[in-house]
């Protein structure tokens, strides 16, 4: 009876912690994400101004040249 008991408590213990495990695993993967995000934001903002450091344009080319 004892040791259906004890069985039963570390399998019960067992399933929380691998709960608990996937939870952790799930948040690190969203906070990867957004991590991500932020890098892509940062390089194409890092991009355009690599571009118009280069690029000798008037305000009028300019006017056209960055909506695309």
């Amino acid at each position: 009876m004892k040791g259906k008991m004890y069985l039963r408590a570390g399998m019960v213990i067992l399933m929380v912690a691998a709960l608990v495990g996937l939870a952790i695993a799930a948040a690190a993967q969203d906070k990867a994400a957004d991590n991500m995000q932020i890098l892509r934001e940062k390089i194409k903002a890092d991009k355009k101004l690599v571009v118009a450091g280069n690029m000798e344009l008037t305000e009028s080319e300019a006017k056209g040249f960055w909506p695309i």
